[in-house]
Formats: C-alpha cells, structure tokens, sequence
C-alpha cells in the first residue's frame, strides 16, 4: 500500500477544502455531491450526545467506483475519511476528531443489487436502510435473519455492520454481524477488497468462512479498518406465522431468569424487557400523544414539564410502588413455518416464562412486530426530555450481578437525580441463546441539540417542550453515565456501537492489541481511516 501526504492541520481548512482536492473531488464523483457550506458540516459533525470537530467537507457518491476513487483521494491529500451512514450514532461513531476530514455519506449508495432465492442470499449497497431491504425482500418471500434495529426507517445496513447492532431476530439469531456472508470494502488507499467466497477468483457470495474469516475483521470496526461499500447477507424463508406474549413479573431476578431460559431455549426469534421505570415512561408517552389534540394551543410552562420528571425520578427511587403499577415486562415474538409450529414454540416460551409472572395483552410486541421501525421521536422522552444509552452485553448468567450493581450507582446518585429530574431506566434484549444486552437510559430537562434541530419532523415544531439548559444537570449525566460505562466493563461486559466511546483497544489482551494494531497499519499506515474509532 501506498505512503499518503503527510498529515493536514486544523488552521490549513478553515477556507474549506483545497482546490486541486476539491476539483479531483468533482472529477469522481459524477452523480455525487460535495457540501462544503458551514451548516452541512456542522450537521454531520454532531450525533445525538455531541459535536465532534467541524469537519471540511461532506461527500456523497452514488456509486461503489465513485466512493473507492474519492477515498483514495481524500487520504491522498492527507485529510481523514469518516464513514456516516444514518447519521443515529451516541457513541462518537462518526464525529471528526480533527477537522481535516471529510464525512462520506454513504446513504446514495442505497441499491438492493442481487436477490438470489437459489442460493439464498441477499446483495445490497452500505447505505441501504433496514426498511428499504425489509420492503425490497418483501416479494421474495423471503428475511434476513437479522432484521434490523428498531431505528431501521433511518439506520443503514453498514452503520449496522459498523457498529453491530440488535434487535428483529436477535433471539434467535444473534446480531447484525451474524447475518454476513461478506462484504465489499474500500480501504484507506481507494483499493476495493472483497471478502468471504466472493473474494476467490471466481466466487459468488454465498459462503462466509472460506478460509479465515476475513469479513469478521470489518465488522464492528466503526469504520476503523474501511468503508464497507456492499455487504452480503444470508437470507432464509419468509416465516409463516407468528406467535406474541408478555409476561409482566414483580420480581426483578425472576424477571431476568426467565429471559434467560427463553433464551437458552431458541423457542422466540425475539424477545426484550422494559423495567417499570421504563413501562412507566411508555405510558406517559401515548398518553401524551393521545391528549395531544386536545393540549394543541394550551402553553404548558416548563416548571410543568420539570415537576413531572421530577415526580418520575422519586416514583423511580421509591422503587416498590412503580413496579407494582407496572412490573418488569418482557415482550416475546416467536416466528415459525406453520401455525401449528408456532403454537409448540408459544408453549415452551409460556411454559418457561409463567412463575412469578403474570400474563398480559400481547399488544406491545403485535403492534411493533407489524411497525418494526420508529421514527425519531424514541430519541426524546415523552415532553421533549433530553435521552441517552448506555449498554453492555453480558453472559446470561452475568445480568443479574450487573443490574445489581447500576442499582449501587444510581443509589449512590440518588439525590441528584431525584433533585435535577434524571430519569433512568433498564432494558434488555436477548441476543442468541447466551447473551443479553442490559441497556440504562436517561432522560433529562435538558437543551436538544443542532442534531435533533434537523433531524426531527420539522412540521410538528411544537410537539416537543423546550428546555433551558442547565450544564449542571447535563455534567451529572455525564459523569453517571461514564460510571456506568466503567461499571459495565468491570463488570466483564462486550459492547455493540464501540464508536470512540466505550472501552476497547485499553481493554485488550496485550498479544490481541498487537494483531489489530498490525491490521490497522497495513489497512490504513497513516491512520486516516475514522482517527479515534475503537481507541485507535
């Protein structure tokens, strides 16, 4: 691989790009785009956490040629490359950490390429969204055996491949990265590498492990090691029925164990958990929206707004009386090839899951099973709240000690949090038959940022309540929010959406660091590709 220009500083772009990149830019990308105006950049330098440096230019090519040739001559010219796909990153994924960089942004390449019934795998471009594949394979009669994250209206198949993700199908199928039989990939140079049996002289993409497994090493690597151009996923039947249940438990442990058993068994194709903190918090948002007809005009103070997360977070801390209201409850999907299948698998689950547990209406997951995707309000709490994740993903037999433990946190957080309003929640997600994702949420009174300014449906601009902003509620979610991160690694957890923001190079075993840090040299010796991602 080539030697590229030496690195760019920060004071060289602040006129933008320099010209001869700029035409060479324009040469490759025929039906792609470059935005250079300060609000474009500025936009797509933010996720939903925070800004990263600004950077000095976006790109957009509609073609895999036009994303090779423009990669290779942005690190030509010693300016970073960042991958962005559906822009829903908290973790840092995407942001500059420099703003000699360029942001690609991968949604032009949104083709679905081949559906091959035969052998049973799907071809499809990186920018393509969870919906758009789910809609394309709709006539096949035919899935993927991940389906996507619940923000598949807007996340794109790479951003998922990127950062792994779970979700539609993770019971029984694992994650994103589960699904892979290859990939096409552009390294730092502008080469385009291709990976599983595809990457023979005379391979199709069918088979994933021929030879090492050179497709794993692109997955998960938030765009450290390339920018995925197409990916290549399994396929299986379309299922013809579909079985739902929820089963709301008072008991927290019983709660987990039961999840734990359902997923050991492979009975569901998925199945996840809202704690009562978060069952609450549901509640309060459908009927916020159902009375929202009737509070259009009537202005609503936002000591109103404050009081009533304020009352959230005591009900939260109080603990027993919201888990007497709500419970622990978790929500199965069991998918199989008849009806009279369907009902067997129904069985188990419903056998595995009764004690301590009663049954409820199965409406949460029939209603999200039928509306996969969400849109962008699930990035709000229900008044316009600020909202923040943090995640790890444990053994089964792990969970339970690791609730345990952010109960210490958040109990040792408890006056500022009932003080400033922070609510904060738990959810679970199984995520093949021996791990689990634990996932914490906080929502806040605090200030939405130029991310959610765009983002968000500009036609409803007073659905949401406006905040002050107060730096010291927003630096105590910070802080707990980092505790919590250093809590789950203690705790011996993994990580999906790695971005720049959860522990992982420091993490690892001394001989393991050394691999990747030779992979990463040889793919990208200049360390142009996504500075910062994966602690690299």
């Amino acid at each position: 691989m080539r030697r590229v220009a030496s690195d760019v500083s920060d004071q060289a772009v602040e006129a933008g790009l320099p010209a001869d990149l700029r035409r060479g830019l324009r040469d490759v990308l025929g039906g792609g785009s470059i935005r250079e105006g300060k609000a474009d950049r500025r936009f797509f330098s933010h996720d939903i956490w925070e800004a990263g440096a600004t950077a000095a230019a976006v790109i957009r090519p509609e073609t895999v040629e036009e994303l090779a040739a423009a990669v290779g001559l942005v690190t030509g010219a010693g300016f970073s490359v960042i991958p962005r796909g559906g822009g829903l990153s908290y973790t840092g994924g995407y942001l500059p950490e420099r703003r000699s960089s360029v942001i690609v942004d991968t949604r032009g390449l949104d083709r679905v390429i081949e559906v091959n019934t035969a052998d049973m795998y799907v071809t499809v471009e990186a920018g393509c969204t969870w919906q758009q594949l789910s809609e394309a394979l709709a006539g096949a009669g035919t899935v993927t055996p991940f389906g996507g994250p619940f923000s598949g209206r807007y996340a794109t198949v790479g951003g998922a491949l990127s950062q792994n993700a779970a979700l539609w199908g993770s019971a029984a199928h694992g994650g994103a990265a589960d699904s892979v039989l290859g990939l096409r990939v552009v390294l730092a140079d502008g080469t385009l590498l291709r990976t599983g049996s595809a990457g023979t002289s005379a391979g199709s993409p069918f088979h994933r492990n021929f030879g090492p497994d050179l497709t794993g090493l692109f997955l998960g690597d938030a765009g450290a090691l390339g920018v995925k151009a197409e990916a290549a996923l399994a396929l299986k039947e379309r299922p013809a029925a579909a079985r739902y249940a929820t089963f709301s438990y008072r008991d927290r442990r019983r709660f987990v164990d039961a999840m734990a058993e359902v997923a050991r068994s492979g009975a569901a194709s998925t199945c996840f958990g809202l704690d009562p903190m978060l069952q609450y918090q549901r509640v309060r948002k459908t009927r916020l929206m159902e009375g929202a007809a009737k509070l259009s005009g009537v202005v609503r103070t936002s000591e109103t707004a404050l009081s009533g997360l304020r009352s959230a977070a005591a009900i939260a801390l109080r603990g027993r009386r919201v888990a007497d209201v709500h419970g622990y409850a978790m929500h199965v999907i069991v998918e199989e090839r008849s009806g009279e299948a369907a009902d067997a698998a129904l069985a188990e689950v419903t056998a595995l899951s009764s004690e301590g547990s009663r049954r409820l209406p199965d409406s949460v997951p029939r209603v999200m099973a039928a509306n996969p995707y969400v849109g962008l309000a699930s990035t709000l709490g229900p008044e316009g709240e600020r909202w923040i994740p943090a995640h790890g993903v444990f053994p089964l037999s792990a969970v339970n000690e690791a609730w345990d433990r952010v109960d210490e946190l958040f109990a040792e957080y408890a006056q500022p949090i009932e003080r400033f309003g922070i609510v904060t929640g738990l959810l679970t997600a199984v995520m093949g038959r021996g791990s689990c994702i634990l996932e914490a949420v906080f929502y806040w009174p605090g200030t939405r940022n130029l991310w959610h300014d765009r983002m968000l449906d500009p036609a409803k601009p007073g659905r949401y309540r406006a905040f002050e902003d107060d730096p010291e509620v927003t630096g105590i979610v910070m802080e707990l929010r980092s505790r919590l991160i250093e809590t789950f690694h203690l705790a011996g957890a993994a990580h999906m959406q790695i971005g720049k923001r959860y522990p992982y190079l420091d993490g690892l075993q001394p001989e393991t660091r050394r691999l990747l840090e030779a992979v990463k040299h040889h793919v990208d010796p200049q360390r142009l590709l996504n500075p910062g991602a994966l602690g690299l």
